[in-house]
């Protein structure tokens, strides 16, 4: 079992560094066993690779817990992103928004 890491809070440094861009591709399934391990432990919908203190540009999303809400992600249970780049929005919307870095804190946010 890979080890579980602690999620960096608010003002952690490391949260401020822009993430690299993964072009080891060996290092993915150490890198992805970690988050999700902690995401399970942390019990939360998604998590990026930064927020465990790993500058790499990752984050994996639960797709059991997105669809229990009602939003079709796919077949497989964990949805991991390498590199990822937004190219387009659709439009925005208000949306109540969590984050294990920002401990028992939600707010509003505008999201495309």
């Amino acid at each position: 079992m890979s080890e579980i890491e602690n999620i960096l809070k608010w003002l952690d440094p490391s949260l401020f560094i822009k993430t690299r861009s993964v072009t080891d591709f060996s290092i993915v399934p150490s890198i992805v066993d970690q988050m999700v391990n902690t995401m399970k432990r942390e019990k939360c919908i998604g998590l990026s690779a930064n927020q465990i203190g790993i500058d790499y540009s990752v984050f994996i999303l639960d797709n059991g817990m997105l669809r229990g809400a009602g939003c079709p992600l796919g077949d497989d249970d964990i949805f991991v992103a390498i590199n990822p780049e937004v190219t387009m929005a659709l439009g925005e919307k208000l949306v109540e928004d969590w984050c294990s870095s920002y401990a028992g804190v939600a707010t509003k946010l505008m999201r495309s």
